[in-house]
């Protein structure tokens, strides 16, 4: 007994409908692909810091402007 399984677009094909679609509607596609992933990664973050995986501040500080720390 084979069950029949529909098969998973590759990537090739996703790209080749995207680019398919009216610019404004791929704009807006890539909007919300970003907006997604700045959600997974502020999640990320809060469950790091719900398992107390947290830094300083001034570290933190310190990576964003790309300045040695002081400390």
């Amino acid at each position: 007994m084979t069950q029949s399984r529909k098969q998973k677009p590759t990537v090739d094909q996703v790209l080749k409908l995207v680019d398919q679609l009216p610019a404004d509607e791929r704009e807006q596609l890539m909007h919300e692909l970003k907006a997604e992933d700045f959600r997974r990664d502020i999640q990320k973050g809060i469950d790091a810091a719900d398992r107390g995986e947290l830094k300083h501040a001034d570290e933190v500080i310190t990576r964003m402007i790309g300045r040695p720390s002081i400390s």
